[in-house]
């Protein structure tokens, strides 16, 4: 088996396009999401139909000739010619309107840069929420079965990475990627979804991470897909969806998965990239350990923390010229009782006459940003 480049490496450049900020018109998204939904046309021909016909909207309404001449083998310039009918991309440009999504392309300034570097690149992305195209970002990534010790490493290593002005990168599922996100909001830091679903509303998956979703909004994070509108997440879309992930990012984190989770076709796609790759040791008896493991003995960065993930980076450095965010005056209170040696909440309740709910909701809102964890019973201040 290979093993792993991480440390140090040199990533080609971006293509160099003419990018300025012109979104797309309403229509261009609609006739670009309505292409999409047509399964045989991945990036690749979808990119392939943009530069042929100059836009999107021009390819929706192409003759079946042109689509022959664009590089569409007959059966497909067939179907598309069939399929094409001028109702599906008005219905979803008012879809996109509607829930508040813009749709950008690589031309666009707003176009993650990273991801003009891949060798698949999507056509274009969805996008609701704030992006800043050259931020640096790093991908914390895992099973959605996560143990106790694995949410904790996710959220450490999140709001330590968020308190750098790290873009914190994931896929909001269930357990790591859900940890992750909540611990950059609560950080006061930008963190990036990337779905594997449609991004309105009634799509977002899983549906239990809905209210997450809002919250990075709120937070000045954003929420991106090649999916369209009205798609749930299947089981088949999340691969192509992790390419992103890996691509967007500078590195990317697997706090902890199995041997077969899907956060290794993240790394796996990190290494085509020319990205680093960093993983978590854990307990070598569980089996949500032995995908990281697995990693570690390829090659992968050993990381037990967002200081060892931003020093691989050369990212240390700007710690220092970060603002810590200012917390409510509750929390503040709070933060400042806690030691490295930690307290029961029983203590700390009492110190500041509080009840012991009272104490432990403070007290949550700490863990998530990443300020305070609970260490056998006892709570700790972790920064």
């Amino acid at each position: 088996m290979a093993s792993l480049r991480v440390v140090g490496v040199t990533r080609k450049r971006a293509n160099t396009l003419t990018r300025k900020h012109i979104p797309l018109s309403a229509k261009e998204a609609g006739a670009a999401t309505a292409l999409s939904r047509l399964h045989f046309l991945g990036p690749a021909r979808l990119r392939r139909l943009y530069r042929f016909f100059g836009s999107f909207t021009a390819a929706w309404s192409a003759t079946e000739k042109s689509l022959r001449e664009s590089g569409l083998n007959d059966g497909e310039a067939a179907l598309l010619y069939q399929k094409s009918q001028p109702e599906q991309a008005v219905k979803d440009a008012a879809w996109l309107q509607r829930e508040g999504i813009r749709t950008i392309v690589p031309e666009d300034e707003e176009f993650p840069r990273l991801l003009l570097e891949i060798p698949d690149p999507p056509a274009f992305l969805h996008v609701r929420g704030a992006l800043t195209s050259d931020a640096a970002a790093v991908a914390v990534v895992g099973t959605r079965r996560a143990s106790g010790y694995g949410l904790e490493m996710a959220r450490e290593i999140a709001a330590g990475l968020s308190r750098a002005g790290v873009v914190v990168v994931s896929g909001l599922a269930l357990g790591i990627d859900a940890a992750a996100h909540e611990a950059a909001v609560g950080s006061g830091g930008a963190t990036w979804a990337f779905l594997g679903s449609g991004l309105n509303n009634a799509s977002i998956y899983p549906p239990s991470n809905r209210g997450l979703a809002a919250k990075i909004l709120e937070g000045g994070g954003a929420l991106l897909s090649e999916t369209p509108p009205g798609v749930a997440g299947f089981k088949h879309i999340f691969p192509i969806r992790n390419r992103l992930i890996a691509g967007v990012s500078l590195a990317v984190v697997v706090v902890e998965a199995a041997v077969r989770s899907g956060s290794l076709t993240t790394a796996a796609a990190a290494l085509e990239y020319n990205r680093e790759v960093f993983a978590v040791p854990g307990d070598a008896r569980r089996e949500v350990s032995a995908g990281c493991h697995e990693l570690i003995r390829r090659g992968a960065g050993l990381v037990a923390s967002a200081d060892d993930v931003l020093a691989a980076l050369g990212l240390l450095k700007k710690r220092a010229a970060v603002k810590t965010p200012e917390l409510p005056a509750d929390q503040a209170k709070m933060l400042a009782l806690l030691t490295r040696e930690g307290a029961e909440i029983d203590e700390l309740a009492r110190a500041l006459r509080l009840s012991p709910a009272e104490a432990s909701r403070i007290l949550s809102f700490l863990e998530l940003g990443g300020w305070a964890k609970n260490s056998g019973g006892r709570w700790v201040r972790t920064c």
